[in-house]
């Protein structure tokens, strides 16, 4: 008597899918991690350039200064608008120069100690020490 023919396939042997899963994940991360090696650079912030020639003319003209805790003042033109900014610090002022790429401006302050401070100087004086 001839064998019966089956109408479901042969059974295939079970496949470990984590082994595969593993092997695919493991061949990544090597492949990621010559890639990184290949460069030999850390990653680092690159530092921002600050800009030179910011200096400050001194003004006693109490109209431009209408904030008290705002001793700079900064003029400029962008585009066809003209735009008037005011900074806490000299260092705001550097940053908002260096942001925005501003090249023809007019800078004005009304605190002598900030003219010296865009040439060196500190602003901030120390107290005496108590004892």
């Amino acid at each position: 008597m001839p064998k019966k023919v089956s109408m479901t396939p042969a059974t295939k042997p079970a496949k470990n899918i984590r082994a595969i899963a593993k092997a695919e994940t493991d061949t990544n991360w090597a492949q990621l991690g010559s890639t990184q090696k290949k460069s030999g650079k850390k990653d680092t912030k690159t530092p921002t350039v600050t800009q030179q020639g910011c200096d400050l003319k001194l003004s006693n003209d109490p109209d431009k200064f209408p904030h008290t805790g705002f001793p700079i003042r900064l003029e400029y033109k962008d585009g066809n608008d003209k735009k008037t900014c005011w900074f806490q610090c000299y260092d705001h002022y550097i940053k908002h120069i260096t942001r925005y790429k501003i090249t023809d401006y007019e800078a004005t302050t009304n605190d002598m100690a900030l003219v010296g401070e865009s040439t060196g100087a500190k602003s901030k004086q120390q107290r005496p020490r108590s004892r």
